[in-house]
């Protein structure tokens, strides 16, 4: 590892789990100074910590962001400023977050992927079932992409990826703190797998 230096980290998913902690999975690039490559590596980690108030907040307009994409809500105005007041929205809740690309492979010579974020989520009907939602792959950070609130969209996962950095490093809730409403992570369980398989 000494000859390895360390260039990026990226998070790859951010998943609520139903005792109040959550999964990361990140990606780290290195280059290695002796061969003159570069190395990826992955790596998960599950922690029983549970969620920190910032994290929360963090997460919280992704729920708009899936309640807009998905169709479930009439298309707010550019202006929408995502501060939780859109009708509904409590019955929205996001168990996770995915990103892919956005990650420079000097190797390849090829441009660099851009960034593509799924959230996934469910709605708790009036019956008190819940069905499950995932978005497609947005790229927020494209000119073709024709989901008008990318830029929003990008913002929030800067904040996400800030708090999750966090989260891992140790900045844990009190175990007294149970405002979270963590009945979103069994719900939407799997529920990425089947899209993410497509997008692979």
């Amino acid at each position: 590892m000494a000859d390895l230096q360390h260039k990026q980290r990226l998070l790859r998913k951010f998943k609520l789990n139903n005792n109040g902690g959550a999964t990361v999975e990140w990606m780290d690039l290195y280059f290695d100074q002796g061969s003159a490559t570069y190395v990826k590596t992955s790596e998960s980690r599950t922690s029983d910590g549970l969620v920190h108030d910032d994290l929360k907040e963090a997460l919280r307009p992704f729920s708009e962001h899936l309640a807009i994409i998905c169709e479930e809500v009439p298309e707010p105005k550019a202006t929408h400023n995502f501060d939780g007041s859109m009708k509904g929205l409590d019955r929205f809740r996001v168990g996770s977050v995915v990103l892919r690309g956005g990650d420079d492979d000097p190797d390849s010579g090829d441009e660099p992927k851009p960034m593509q974020v799924f959230i996934f989520g469910n709605k708790r009907l009036k019956s008190g079932h819940k069905t499950n939602f995932g978005t497609p792959g947005i790229k927020p950070e494209t000119a073709q992409e024709q989901y008008k609130f990318g830029a929003q969209l990008a913002g929030h996962v800067a904040r996400l990826t800030e708090e999750v950095w966090e989260y891992l490093a140790g900045k844990h809730a009190p175990v007294a703190q149970t405002a979270l409403d963590l009945e979103a992570g069994s719900a939407e369980d799997g529920a990425d797998v089947k899209l993410l398989q497509e997008v692979n």
